[in-house]
């Protein structure tokens, strides 16, 4: 409904500190989650593109990689 607008949350006294703590929690979080991001990035662009290097990196064993084949479970005699 038009120009309602949003309910309030009314705390607690004693839960106040508890909020506030949390608050600053977050705000914590949220600040190490932009200096991972900006590593990421710098990371990113500082690494080769992969057609420079000539697509993937070649296995550092020189063995070729591929889908394992499995064999089907074996179903237990009835």
């Amino acid at each position: 409904m038009p120009g309602r607008g949003t309910r309030g949350c009314q705390v607690a006294a004693a839960e106040v500190e508890k909020v506030r703590g949390e608050l600053a929690r977050y705000l914590e979080f949220a600040a190490l989650t932009e200096q991972i991001v900006e590593v990421n990035d710098a990371i990113c662009e500082a690494r080769p593109a992969a057609s420079a290097r000539g697509g993937q990196a070649p296995d550092p064993e020189g063995q070729e990689r591929g889908s394992a084949r499995h064999s089907r479970p074996t179903r237990p005699p009835r």
